[in-house]
């Protein structure tokens, strides 16, 4: 059994890196990268959500390896940055292994749900650094997608997280400010958000990070939200790491320590 499982996973490896390949993505990237893309791709799946007006979203989709009849699971929100637009339904997965590992590691059940945001989209929707009153289009299908995940699925949504970086960082502080009592703990990372807003979110647990040599979103983005949430008394903390660029998605989702802090949150 463990052979046949073996070589199931190898083929499905070996049909997303040609699929990649044909793309013209895999030769893009450092063999680590593209070893995360296929490592994550062979243990989530590929899906699709349409709703009633007919606009759709694709997103990758990992469950617990055995629900039980009357228990409820965790869901991790994981938002991708521009880089990993597309329709590919692969691409994005890139920087989402960490935590998929993460998980596979801690032997930890639970809903894992990453979106794609197509070519020339966005998740968030700031207008002069001011959160605009709708959410824009890819956003409002992800809102859409969890709520018919939450209807459909036992989700226990005391343990419900989400983190993202770049473009997904922004989005990250997005989700949070039009839901503000929706997650038990946010993670953006190298995103900017609404600081006028802070106090909306004061109560919720967020942890922050961005390089101070970030030359794409400038530091003061998550500076600023950071220093509004504490003359609010919010319930944030602030990681900066020196001399980083536009990566500090590496280290930070690299720290185990970062994981056990976003998971070990419930809500109230």
């Amino acid at each position: 059994m463990k052979t046949d499982m073996f070589a199931i996973r190898m083929i499905v490896v070996a049909a997303v890196a040609g699929a990649l390949c044909a793309q013209g993505i895999a030769a893009a990237l450092p063999l680590h990268l593209e070893e995360a893309i296929t490592n994550a791709a062979a243990v989530t799946e590929a899906m699709a959500y349409t709703n009633a007006a007919g606009a759709s979203l694709n997103y990758r989709f990992r469950a617990p390896a055995q629900v039980e009849t009357g228990k409820r699971y965790p869901l991790v929100l994981f938002l991708h940055g521009a880089g990993s637009r597309g329709s590919d339904n692969t691409r994005h997965l890139v920087h989402g292994w960490p935590i998929i590992s993460y998980m596979i590691e801690k032997k930890m059940e639970c809903y894992f749900i990453a979106p794609q945001c197509p070519v020339k989209q966005r998740w968030w929707g700031f207008e002069n650094g001011k959160l605009t009153a709708e959410p824009s289009v890819q956003m409002t299908l992800v809102l859409e997608l969890l709520d018919k995940t939450i209807k459909e699925l036992p989700v226990d949504t005391s343990r419900m997280y989400v983190t993202g970086l770049s473009m997904g960082g922004s989005g990250t502080w997005d989700i949070i400010l039009r839901r503000p009592d929706f997650f038990a703990a946010a993670m953006p990372i190298c995103g900017r958000g609404d600081p006028a807003l802070a106090n909306r979110i004061r109560t919720l647990p967020i942890w922050v990070f961005h390089g101070d040599s970030d030359n794409v979103v400038p530091p003061s983005c998550s500076r600023q939200m950071v220093a509004a949430l504490w003359q609010c008394d919010g319930n944030v903390r602030y990681r900066e790491y020196p001399g980083v660029k536009h990566n500090s998605w590496e280290a930070t989702y690299a720290d185990p320590t970062v994981l056990d802090w976003l998971f070990s949150h419930v809500k109230k």
